[in-house]
């Protein structure tokens, strides 16, 4: 669900007083947010520099309905998004638990869309 990125991270951490995120990182939780990294296999919290599943606490905006088909019964969205949080605060994206991400209505396999990026001269890496 890397559509969630857009409401949950940003580049630039106001509690640190710096807008740089590492190279690599997706960036750092939003002020008000929770976010945690479990094993998807197992259900359990991960420590820091552990990937596990990417899980987001929040709620839909005024819609309970909704809340309660997305966001587990402990109050988690879980993304779908494969990650880790290093001890600075910077989150990193390494895979997705399902293998297609769903583009304008497309499903497109993570592979695909690397070795097309890849394929560009001006790249030298890419992750999804």
């Amino acid at each position: 669900m890397t559509e969630h990125s857009c409401i949950t991270l940003t580049h630039g951490d106001p509690n640190k007083g710096h807008g740089i995120a590492k190279r690599n990182s997706v960036g750092f939780i939003l002020p008000n947010l929770e976010v945690k990294f479990i094993d998807p296999e197992r259900g359990r919290s991960l420590p820091k520099n552990s990937p596990g599943e990417i899980c987001v606490g929040s709620q839909y905006y005024k819609n309970e309905y909704e809340t309660t088909l997305t966001i587990d019964k402990e109050g988690w969205l879980h993304t779908g998004d494969i990650g880790d949080i290093d001890d600075g605060g910077d989150i990193f994206l390494v895979d997705r638990i399902k293998e297609l991400i769903k583009y304008k209505g497309f499903q497109v396999a993570p592979a695909e869309l690397k070795a097309i990026l890849l394929s560009h001269h001006s790249v030298e890496d890419a992750a999804l």
